[in-house]
């Protein structure tokens, strides 16, 4: 990537999606997003990452829910030095506007998948560069995303966005517009080779076709549809959605073998509550070269693959990744809270979210079902999780608000909770076998 020179801070506007170089002012000082392409670091750049949280942050980066990394604590005085040494690192773009279009999610195993039937590092690069060339699509809205899914062991059901690319067997690519795997729209089927060309012509169209508060892609198809969308990209709209192909669900945290790749698989390792501290991140890169292939691989659900790792070692490098605080097991209380940073980390948060999943994280483990159970918001704004959860918490000055099997904006069935009030409603709700 370019090594961008730094332009005067932009931070005090609201609106928009943070990135490196249009950094956002937070209550612990300015937060630094790093795209990551293709999702994918070595080791030596990763503990560089590390060593820059350090120096110029406060030591913790946030993974977010698009594969990023986000520095924070970072202060005006030394956000120039920090741009010249993510320069240094080729982890820049050429300027901010290039940056807010480079929003990819990629597949989490491309390059080390077997089972793929398709190669997604190959359509996410293609995707990548098509994105850059084109000066118009700076106009896109900086939430507008792309999603590459190579269709293998590691599907991103769950990740809404506004292009999907899933792979379909025979080096075909179904394109899906506006929502999740479940939600979006089925619009057409291309080659693999077309695939990143195809994303970028439906950006285009959606360009000359929105109206100006049609921000996302889902707000336009619902006036004109998909089909006419997918004609006006120049593409065949699909006639009927293929069968969907048969996968698992997403792995869990934990060891994970590859077929055909003797005797290898990956380590599937989340951040506690979505936060690595600068010592974890150096674990990792640790971990990677020891026990892996030198690479770590984000991914949307705040976890981190490490490829490359024999059998024989997996023991040995989950012991090590406990050790550093890294969550290693699906049994871990950890994984059944999502929270954002909250008071005092983000200048909207209300209450210290973060600090009260800690505490709330074993009562949250007791309540029925899997997964998360507990969303825990410092604002009403819910940025953690836009979605339902059994129980989401959502912060104003007087406490807790308690949302059962809902969202963030909904109507609370109680107010005004203090954190010894929602752990006892915690332990009631698992006690009667709720929500």
């Amino acid at each position: 990537m370019t090594h961008a020179s730094p332009a005067p801070l932009p931070h005090r506007v609201k609106g928009w999606c943070p990135g490196a170089l249009r950094p956002m002012a937070t209550g612990d000082g300015l937060l630094v997003r790093l795209r990551i392409s293709g999702g994918r670091l070595s080791a030596d750049r990763l503990a560089a990452v590390a060593a820059l949280a350090r120096r110029h942050g406060n030591g913790l980066v946030d993974q977010s829910q698009r594969a990023n990394l986000q520095l924070r604590g970072v202060t005006e005085r030394a956000w120039p030095d920090l741009i010249a040494a993510l320069g240094d690192l080729g982890l820049l773009d050429a300027d901010a506007e290039a940056e807010a279009i480079r929003n990819i999610v990629p597949s989490p195993l491309a390059g080390c998948d077997p089972t793929a039937p398709v190669d997604g590092a190959a359509i996410a690069e293609d995707l990548e560069r098509r994105l850059g060339a084109d000066p118009t699509l700076k106009a896109l809205p900086g939430k507008f995303g792309f999603l590459v899914d190579e269709g293998g062991l590691f599907p991103l059901d769950g990740t809404a966005t506004d292009i999907r690319l899933t792979g379909l067997p025979d080096s075909r690519v179904l394109i899906a517009l506006g929502g999740s795997a479940a939600t979006a729209v089925p619009a057409a089927i291309v080659p693999e080779a077309q695939a990143g060309a195809a994303a970028v012509a439906l950006a285009q169209a959606y360009l000359a076709l929105r109206q100006p508060e049609e921000r996302r892609l889902a707000a336009l198809l619902a006036r004109i549809g998909a089909p006419a969308l997918v004609r006006a990209a120049g593409l065949a709209p699909i006639e009927a959605p293929p069968p969907a192909p048969q996968r698992g669900a997403a792995p869990v945290v934990g060891f994970h073998p590859l077929p055909s790749r003797d005797g290898r698989g990956f380590l599937l390792l989340a951040a506690p509550f979505g936060r690595w501290d600068a010592d974890q991140l150096d674990a990792l890169a640790d971990l990677a070269r020891r026990f892996g292939d030198g690479d770590l691989r984000l991914t949307p659900g705040r976890t981190v693959v490490l490829s490359g790792i024999a059998v024989a070692a997996r023991a040995a490098a989950l012991a090590a990744a406990a050790g550093a605080g890294i969550v290693t097991t699906p049994q871990d209380a950890r994984l059944a809270v999502v929270a954002c940073a909250g008071r005092p980390d983000c200048s909207s948060g209300l209450q210290p979210a973060r600090t009260d999943a800690a505490r709330f994280a074993a009562a949250a483990a007791r309540l029925p079902g899997g997964g998360v159970r507990l969303h825990v918001s410092g604002c009403p704004k819910g940025c953690a999780r836009p979605g339902p959860s059994a129980v989401t918490l959502v912060g104003r000055e007087a406490g807790y608000d308690l949302v059962l099997n809902g969202a963030a904006d909904q109507s609370p069935q109680e107010s005004a909770l203090s954190a010894e009030d929602v752990l006892a409603r915690l332990a009631a709700l698992a006690d009667k076998g709720r929500p």
